[in-house]
């Protein structure tokens, strides 16, 4: 729905880095799917801060829009938003800082209920993640986030031989004393 803002975070599964680093793929093999990816390009994620800058200690919280651009509805699986986006976060060396215990439950959810969502075409949906509450950012440093979300199948496309997710670009924030 737009304008919904949930205050919530999200994860990513051990994939997602192996996925990051082939975004102008149009096909790639995730390692957690049987299908291959594809990249969408029906959705686009764009992530924002209000600042670039947060104190050691203190919520680094990211404004994700997702928008359809397409002409037709498109179809996604509402949970909540740490189930519904994953997130990925790498240090300067590219290493992933440790996960908070919600962070390591998110790389192998269970059970939950889920509902069906129509994002119209030129919709917005908007949701605000406190990455802190995935990832223990203790040491202060230079950091990227990534999202991705999956996209359903349209009736008419159910049983492709594909996987369609959407990619957030990079998005830079740094963690001071």
């Amino acid at each position: 729905m737009p304008g919904r803002l949930h205050s919530r975070s999200s994860s990513s599964t051990g994939a997602w880095c192996l996925l990051a680093g082939l975004l102008s793929a149009a096909l790639v093999v995730a390692q957690t799917d049987k299908k291959p990816i594809r990249v969408s390009s029906r959705l686009g994620i764009y992530a924002t801060t209000q600042q670039n800058t947060f104190k050691l200690g203190a919520p680094v919280l990211l404004k994700i829009t997702i928008k359809n651009f397409a002409s037709a509805p498109v179809r996604l699986m509402g949970i909540a938003p740490e189930l519904d986006y994953e997130l990925m976060v790498e240090d300067d060396a590219g290493k992933e800082p440790p996960r908070t215990e919600l962070g390591i439950y998110l790389l192998h959810p269970t059970g939950g209920s889920s509902m069906l969502s129509r994002l119209m075409p030129q919709e917005e949906e908007r949701v605000v993640f406190e990455v802190t509450r995935v990832y223990q950012l203790t040491k202060p440093g230079n950091y990227i986030a990534r999202f991705q979300r999956a996209v359903m199948a349209d009736s008419e496309e159910q049983g492709k031989a594909f996987a369609e997710r959407a990619f957030s670009p990079p998005i830079p924030f740094k963690i001071i004393e």
